[in-house]
């Protein structure tokens, strides 16, 4: 019987000697919940990406939920996202009563554009925005200088989603500027889930350079309370929430965040690999832009095939390729396509369709080897000459 091959798994962490002993030693110390681990990580991240505030969650969701709830919106407040998105910030949008109105996306890239956003604006008929909700995906960061020029025409806040963008950065005339510094943005939300670039198991921070918004957001982040020169005593200043990160997940955020270029550096190394490989193949595989290469955090390596034009299934070929014990992934289902908005939506996204229908995501990741990268692409490419015969 032939040995099965081993999982190829499209993301997964990274944990080393080092991380585990900064975790075995917060958990030997005083402080479990927050912590002076969370301010020295806080305090890194603010050095890192060169920014005045970092406010530290319990996931990337809570900061976006921080994020909305510090603008101090209005219900029925309007916001605009791309319809090829994960579902946390539309999730929270709704709960929050406000409107949500969608932009579609560049076909070939996955980000929303400021061509996009001024669509949306034309054929929603809107006079007032509040928020801009733009997601770098996969790692690739959306034209925000542009994206900026329509913010001064309608003065809504911009909320940057760079879950997927933890150490990515972009260029402005001769700077290259992290995302995050805030320059082109009010908030920007990252996420250190466990597949991310770097992790602290679940957790999440929103940064700004706003000090008003980044107190708000500090004060909802634990119940709302302000606590007094006596240990004991306490008031609660507004109705917040617990979505503080334990200093346990900082510890391990610390030991990951010293890791950042060795990371970003091996992810280029197989994004790089990948276009090598890739590059006889282009009739039938779309690449990633290789202008990304060298500013991508590459969170994501997503790759397009006209399945339609090739007469194929992508459902066969996720299972074909799950066969061979190696894992796609899809990112994004366009929200519209979702039970909770699939009735309420009256406009045709042909990007965001044409997006969802051809694209997926090969694996990336520290545990990944170019023996790995090789078998992915020689399982991919014998599906469609096999089934395209």
């Amino acid at each position: 019987m032939l040995k099965k091959e081993k999982l190829i798994k499209y993301g997964s962490h990274y944990l080393d000697k080092e991380d585990i002993k900064n975790v075995t030693e917060t958990l030997a110390s005083n402080y479990l919940t927050q912590g002076p681990k969370v301010d020295k990580f806080e305090s890194s991240i603010k050095k890192f990406l060169n920014v005045k505030n970092v406010i530290s969650c319990s996931s990337g969701t809570s900061a976006i939920h921080l994020a909305l709830l510090s603008l101090n919106l209005k219900p029925r407040s309007i916001i605009i996202m791309p319809v090829i998105n994960f579902v946390s910030a539309y999730n929270v949008s709704k709960n929050l009563n406000y409107q949500i109105y969608f932009a579609d996306i560049d076909k070939d890239t996955g980000l929303v554009t400021p061509q996009n956003i001024l669509e949306c604006i034309k054929k929603n008929k809107l006079k007032k925005i509040d928020v801009l909700f733009v997601m770098h995906h996969g790692g690739h960061v959306c034209d925000l200088k542009n994206i900026n020029d329509i913010k001064k025409k309608y003065k809504f806040k911009i909320i940057e989603d760079a879950c997927h963008a933890f150490g990515s950065s972009y260029t402005m005339g001769k700077k290259k500027l992290k995302v995050g510094c805030g320059l082109h943005s009010d908030i920007t939300i990252f996420s250190f889930h466990a597949i991310k670039v770097i992790t602290t198991g679940e957790g999440g921070a929103l940064v700004t350079n706003n000090n008003k918004i980044a107190s708000y957001a500090k004060l909802l982040r634990s119940h709302g309370i302000k606590r007094t020169n006596l240990h004991w005593k306490y008031d609660v200043y507004m109705n917040g929430l617990n979505y503080r990160l334990s200093d346990i997940a900082a510890s391990l955020g610390l030991s990951q965040l010293k890791k950042i270029k060795k990371f970003i550096k091996y992810r280029q190394i197989l994004a790089k690999n990948y276009f090598n490989l890739l590059k006889k193949y282009k009739d039938i595989i779309s690449l990633p832009q290789e202008n990304f290469l060298n500013f991508n955090s590459w969170h994501l390596f997503t790759v397009r095939v006209n399945f339609k034009k090739i007469k194929l299934s992508k459902v066969s070929l996720f299972k074909f390729m799950l066969k061979k014990n190696i894992i796609l992934q899809q990112h994004y289902i366009p929200i519209i396509m979702f039970k909770t908005e699939s009735k309420n939506n009256k406009f045709v996204y042909k990007n965001s369709n044409s997006f969802y229908e051809n694209s997926f995501s090969l694996p990336i990741h520290f545990h990944l080897r170019k023996v790995d990268q090789t078998r992915v692409i020689k399982n991919l490419i014998t599906f469609i000459k096999k089934e395209n015969k």
